[in-house]
């Protein structure tokens, strides 16, 4: 869960720092790609998130 979590704060991040400069040197294109990007990785994030959450309680829930 770490890991997702981690991830997904470093790709916005990332988006934060490098997007203004991305989208200086190509213009919409890069604008465009990014949204893209950031809708995806939002999805998967969404959906991941609660499945890790789910395995990690009925891992513990076996363990009791």
């Amino acid at each position: 869960m770490i890991v997702i979590t981690g991830f997904h704060g470093i790709l916005y991040a990332g988006r934060a720092l490098i997007l203004p400069v991305l989208v200086a040197r190509w213009g919409q294109d890069a604008l465009d790609l990014s949204s893209s990007v950031t809708l995806y990785a939002g999805v998967l994030y969404s959906v991941v998130l609660p499945m890790v959450m789910l395995a990690l309680v009925r891992e513990e829930a076996l363990r009791a």
